[in-house]
C-alpha cells in the first residue's frame, strides 16, 4: 500500500493515476471516496485511507454518492491464483449456497488457505468482500438503470427483497427505492453502464488489436466503438464498447 502521506497529495490533486489504487474514509461524514473525488477535499486528519473499498465498509464507512466507488478501476495483486479467487468472489461465486471451501478447492487452495490469502490481498474475509461486491453492483444498476429494484436484488446475488433492502439500508443509509429517488435512468430495451479506468488507456491500439481478431457475423467496428453478438444460457443479445473522449471511462 503506498504511504499515506503519498495519498493524501494524489487526494488533494485528485490524480486520475491513482484512481482504485486506494480509498478515503472522511470520519466528520462517514462516508468513503475514491481518490478522484470532486467533493471538498477534507482535511488531512479526517482522513482514514483503505487499499480496498470493502475494508471501509467493514469499517462503517458508506459510499459516496458523487465519486461512486463501485466505478473504481481494479487492482491486481501478485498471485494469478489468488486474483482469479478474489475476481471471482466479486464476480458472485458466493451469492448462492456455494460454500467457500469448494470455491478455495477449485483454485488448488484448501479452505484455510483460501481464507488468509483473501484477506491478506484486500484486507477483508471472502463473505465481507462478496457482501462489498454484492451491494456496490446493485448501487451502480439503481444508477444508471431503470430495471425494478426486485430484479436488481436477484441480479445483485440477494434471495429476497426483504435481504436487499436489510443491506442496502445498513451499509448506505436508505432504501433502495429512496436512494434512487427521481434519478432513475429512462426506460429503455438496452442496460448501459460505465466502466471507468486509469489512464493511460490506448483506445486506438485496443481498436486495432479487435480488428485483427474479427469474425464475421459475430463481431465489428464501427466509428463510434466495437459491437458483437452474446449468447448467455437461451438469450442473444449484442454487446456495444465505446470509449467516452475527454473521459476515463467507457461505457458498455
Amino acid at each position: 500500500m503506498m504511504d499515506e502521506e503519498a495519498m493524501y497529495r494524489a487526494l488533494v490533486a485528485r490524480d486520475p493515476r491513482f484512481d482504485g489504487l486506494f480509498f478515503v474514509g472522511i470520519r466528520s461524514t462517514g462516508v468513503y471516496c475514491r481518490s478522484i473525488c470532486p467533493a471538498r477535499t477534507a482535511g488531512r486528519g479526517q482522513c482514514v485511507f483503505f487499499e480496498h473499498a470493502a475494508q471501509a465498509a467493514s469499517e462503517g464507512f458508506r459510499p459516496c454518492l458523487r465519486c461512486r466507488p463501485e466505478l473504481a478501476p481494479g487492482t491486481t495483486g501478485t498471485s494469478d491464483r489468488v486474483d482469479a479467487l478474489v475476481a471471482e468472489i466479486r464476480a458472485g461465486a458466493m451469492n448462492g449456497r456455494r460454500p467457500f471451501a469448494d470455491l478455495a478447492r477449485t483454485h488448488g487452495l484448501s479452505e484455510r488457505q483460501g481464507r488468509r490469502l483473501v484477506r491478506e490481498t484486500t484486507g477483508v474475509t471472502p463473505v465481507q468482500l462478496s457482501q462489498t461486491a454484492r451491494l456496490l453492483l446493485a448501487k451502480q444498476l439503481l444508477t444508471e438503470t431503470s430495471l425494478p429494484i426486485i430484479r436488481i436484488a436477484s441480479a445483485s446475488g440477494y434471495s429476497s427483497l426483504r435481504r436487499f433492502n436489510e443491506a442496502f439500508v445498513a451499509s448506505c443509509g436508505v432504501s433502495p427505492t429512496r436512494f434512487r429517488g427521481s434519478g432513475r435512468a429512462p426506460r429503455s430495451d438496452a442496460l448501459t453502464l460505465r466502466l471507468d479506468h486509469r489512464p493511460p488507456y490506448d483506445w486506438p491500439a485496443m481498436r486495432g488489436f479487435l480488428e485483427a481478431r474479427l469474425i464475421r457475423g459475430v463481431d465489428v467496428l464501427e466509428d463510434d466503438g466495437y459491437r458483437r453478438t452474446i449468447r448467455i444460457g437461451d438469450h442473444v443479445g449484442a454487446l456495444h464498447v465505446r470509449s467516452v473522449e475527454g473521459r476515463f471511462m467507457v461505457q458498455v
